[in-house]
């Protein structure tokens, strides 16, 4: 289990597990065991990768938090944009 805190000083409790894994590959084509899709996260294309990774991981949470963009996964991933 992994934790970050977003720009707004909420802490969010990441769990990479076998499910967590394949949502990223089946929705992103995101693979965690390639070093090159890691990589990919870590350079030019984390601004637009990292959103999206959160809003599949953090996808319940995120409703949660922002009740007015529950159900719609575009608003969710704009809230991420704000707080990183």
């Amino acid at each position: 289990m992994h934790r970050f805190t977003d720009a707004k000083g909420r802490e969010w409790v990441l769990q990479l597990n076998r499910a967590n894994v394949r949502k990223l590959w089946d929705l992103l084509r995101l693979n965690l065991h390639d070093p090159a899709d890691v990589a990919r996260l870590c350079k030019e294309e984390r601004f637009l990768l990292l959103p999206q990774v959160l809003e599949i991981l953090q996808h319940a949470e995120a409703e949660r938090v922002w009740p007015e963009a529950a159900g719609k996964p575009a608003d969710l991933l704009e809230h991420f944009d704000e707080v990183l």
